[in-house]
């Protein structure tokens, strides 16, 4: 084993720990933003995910806060251009 491998072996970890039937499980991300690829995190973990885990449950967050509506309107413009990923649609948490 390699400690120059540290991300990989997080997600091996995390396999290992979550096999038996006992054990739940929760991950929360965003597959449109690799934000942390210079620590070597790997968006595909999140793409892969329900594969590794199909029995997962998806619960999309796409209720914003910040944003103005034109600028959610740009996102989710460029959202149903992306077809990698999970499809999102985001709208104001408020109005």
């Amino acid at each position: 084993m390699s400690i120059k491998t540290p991300i990989f072996r997080k997600k091996q970890l995390i396999d290992l720990i979550s096999k038996p039937e006992s054990v739940s499980l929760m991950v929360v991300g965003d597959d449109n933003q690799s934000i942390y690829a210079f620590r070597g995190a790997n968006y595909e973990n999140i793409l892969l995910f329900g594969e590794t885990y199909p029995d997962a449950k998806l619960i999309k967050l796409e209720q914003n806060y910040r944003s103005t509506p034109a600028v959610l309107d740009y996102i989710n413009a460029l959202s149903a251009q992306i077809t990698l990923g999970y499809q999102k649609n985001c709208t104001l948490a408020y109005r």
